[in-house]
């Protein structure tokens, strides 16, 4: 479900094939009927979940939770998420109390 996964969120194919299959990683997604509304590859020795797509910024709770089991109890009590290209979902995750650490640009054009 790659495929569906990457025309959902924006994502490019590689992208979500590459971490979803990355050694450590934990795969989620989150269904509403047949469609995939949520997703995320969460690196428990990170402690980080990326991408972190939701098709609406109030399964982010649902997706956290979803991931939560998954968590290392030895590692921080906190996790590093990337909203990328979702400012609804950036401001969801501070208005709850998340901080910004740094901002990131995604730049891209064809090489000649």
């Amino acid at each position: 479900e790659d495929a569906a996964v990457a025309a959902r969120f924006g994502l490019p194919l590689e992208r979500v094939t590459t971490q979803r299959t990355r050694v450590g990683y934990v795969p989620m997604a989150l269904r509403e009927g047949d469609d995939v509304v949520a997703f995320a590859t969460f690196s428990p020795s990170h402690p980080g979940a990326y991408p972190f797509c939701v098709a609406r910024p109030d399964l982010a709770r649902p997706l956290l939770e979803a991931l939560r089991p998954h968590a290392d109890p030895n590692r921080a009590d906190f996790l590093y998420v990337t909203a990328e290209g979702d400012p609804a979902l950036a401001r969801t995750l501070l208005d709850a109390g998340a901080t910004v650490l740094f901002e990131l640009y995604r730049m891209g054009a064809p090489l000649p």
